[in-house]
């Protein structure tokens, strides 16, 4: 054992605890003091049980067809390019689709690329709107004048157009 210990060197032994501890070791079945042996060993992994519920992204279509944008306007958030950009949009490095200028949404199928393109055209003139009111509250809501139903005089809810008003007292 000693003969070991000289002809590898005590400095080269202690760099290798495995060695040395092979080295002092006495043969099996015999007791000594200078009895070492190294068993094979695995800690423990951790477990962990968060995890599950993580939030979502958020991804998807946040400007439709037929909505008025302004530039910069992010229109479409996607993980790939599921819709192209066209027209005045632009792609962000993580394929966003946003307006480049003011305009009209409108998407366009790209048959060649087999996806849908999103363009941003010139703005429409402006609707004008019928307003639906009760006569004891505010109004209710606004809709373009060709989708507005017509309600009968003495309904619940009255259709009036805010063109209409009367003169002032003259």
């Amino acid at each position: 054992m000693l003969s070991q210990f000289i002809s590898r060197g005590v400095v080269g032994l202690l760099s290798r605890p495995a060695q040395l501890a092979s080295a002092v070791a006495a043969p099996l079945g015999a007791a000594g003091p200078m009895m070492a042996q190294r068993f094979a060993s695995k800690k423990a992994g951790g477990s962990s049980r968060n995890g599950r519920d993580s939030p979502g992204q958020r991804l998807g279509v946040k400007r439709f067809g037929g909505e008025e944008v302004k530039a910069g306007s992010i229109i479409v958030r996607q993980r790939g390019t599921q819709f192209m950009p066209g027209e005045n949009v632009g792609m962000g490095r993580d394929h966003t689709l946003f307006a480049l200028t003011e305009g009209c949404v409108k998407f366009t199928w790209n048959e060649d690329r087999k996806r849908f393109a999103v363009n941003i055209g010139p703005l429409q003139a402006p609707r004008e709107v019928r307003v639906f009111a009760r006569p004891d509250r505010a109004p209710m809501r606004v809709y373009p004048k060709s989708v507005a139903p017509q309600y009968e005089e003495g309904a619940k809810y009255i259709v009036y157009d805010p063109t209409d008003q009367p003169a002032a007292n003259a």
